[in-house]
C-alpha cells in the first residue's frame, strides 16, 4: 500500500494535570460545582439542600475564617426564616471557629430583641429579654473593633427598651431572676437598686 500523503507526528507530551501541580488539594476539598449548587438552591428556596451543601463545605474547609462566614450566612438564613432558635445554635458555632466576630454575636442579641414579646408572661419579663440583647451586643463591641461603635449603639437601644428603674421598684423585681421558657432558654438577673 501506498504511505499516507499527511504525516502528523505523535503529539507532543502534554503537561501534567492540575493535581499533580499542588493545586489538586484545592480542587478534591472543594467540589468545584458546590458554590454554584448551593446558590441554585437557595434561589429555588430548596433550604434542606442547601444545607446539606453548606455544611459539607464547612467540613471540606480548613480555613477558621472561611468555616466562621459560612456558618454565620447560614445562622443569617435561619434568623430570616425566623428559626431563631438554630440561628443562634450556627452563629454559635460560627464563634467557635472565629472568636473575634463582633456580628454573630450581634446577630444573636437581634434574635433575642426580636423575642421580646414571645418570651415572658408578663410585660415585665418580656421588655427583660432586652437586657439579655444589650450584653450580647456589649459582646460584640468588645472583641470586634469593626463593628464597635454600631454595636455599642444597639446595646443603648436595647438597654433603652429594657425596664426602667422606676419599672424596676414599682415591680418589686430588684435582684430577681427572670428564667425565659421560650427558644432563648436563658435567665437574666434584675439589676438591684
Amino acid at each position: 500500500p501506498p504511505p499516507p500523503l499527511f504525516f502528523f507526528p505523535p503529539p507532543a507530551p502534554t503537561p501534567a494535570p492540575l493535581w499533580s501541580r499542588g493545586l489538586g488539594d484545592v480542587y478534591k476539598r472543594q467540589p468545584k460545582g458546590r458554590p454554584r449548587k448551593i446558590k441554585l438552591n437557595d434561589k429555588k428556596n430548596n433550604s434542606e439542600e442547601a444545607l446539606k451543601f453548606y455544611n459539607e463545605s464547612i467540613e471540606l474547609e480548613t480555613d477558621n475564617i472561611k468555616k466562621a462566614r459560612i456558618l454565620y450566612k447560614i445562622a443569617t438564613k435561619f434568623k430570616n426564616t425566623k428559626q431563631f432558635f438554630k440561628s443562634r445554635n450556627y452563629a454559635r458555632r460560627a464563634l467557635e471557629f472565629q472568636p473575634s466576630m463582633g456580628r454573630a454575636h450581634l446577630l444573636i442579641a437581634n434574635l433575642y430583641a426580636s423575642s421580646a414579646n414571645g418570651c415572658g408572661k408578663t410585660q415585665f419579663e418580656k421588655r427583660s429579654v432586652y437586657w439579655l440583647a444589650e450584653r450580647e451586643a456589649r459582646k460584640a463591641a468588645s472583641i470586634d473593633a469593626t463593628i464597635r461603635k454600631t454595636a455599642l449603639k444597639a446595646a443603648e437601644s436595647y438597654l433603652g427598651r429594657a425596664p426602667s428603674k422606676t419599672d424596676i421598684f414599682t415591680e418589686g423585681n430588684s435582684g430577681k431572676v427572670i428564667t425565659f421558657n421560650c427558644w432563648i432558654g436563658l435567665s437574666v438577673t434584675v439589676p438591684t437598686l
